[in-house]
């Protein structure tokens, strides 16, 4: 039951974060820290700024993912269902939430770092369009690191495959 209201508190933090984030603009409480530092401008700052609103997207997200996996074999458990033969499998889809959103944190990590490649100021002026497609990347492949870690290193894995070529 935790692990039910855990999930939808995080479904609707993610929402909540996904709203602010695409409605609202950083750049006045931004403006407002470099004069002085305000508590309040600071952490609606922290909320709206399109990188770290990301970041807490991606924990949200990937939170979810862990929930959704422990869901999964839970169910299974509980439906007498066969599970996996692989231990490691059961052992990925039993994992604490909290673990899943460090490995969110990497997938935030690493768009950060592909974006400050790609250009050299990304998050000078984005628009709603760049946000909302940039927080549903990220989002979905921190769900989905989240779900289970196997997929993570996949990624990790695909990201040296392109290196070598």
């Amino acid at each position: 039951m935790i692990t039910i209201t855990s999930g939808i508190i995080a479904v609707l933090l993610w929402f909540v974060l996904f709203g602010l984030g695409i409605f609202i603009s950083s750049k006045p409480y931004r403006e407002a820290l470099v004069q002085n530092l305000d508590w309040s401008s600071f952490f609606i700052s922290l909320l709206t700024y399109t990188p770290t609103n990301i970041a807490f997207l991606s924990l949200a997200a990937a939170f979810c993912g862990g929930c959704s996996s422990n869901l999964s074999i839970a169910v299974k458990i509980k439906m007498n269902e066969p599970l996996d033969n692989s231990a490691t499998s059961q052992i990925i889809t039993s994992q604490n939430p909290f673990n899943c959103m460090l490995r969110g944190f990497v997938v935030y990590i690493a768009f950060l770092a592909g974006m400050y490649i790609i250009v050299n100021a990304p998050f000078a002026a984005p628009t709603q369009e760049e946000y909302a497609r940039a927080a549903g990347v990220v989002s979905l492949l921190a769900y989905v690191t989240g779900y289970d870690q196997s997929n993570f290193l996949n990624l990790i894995n695909l990201s040296s495959r392109l290196r070598r070529e």
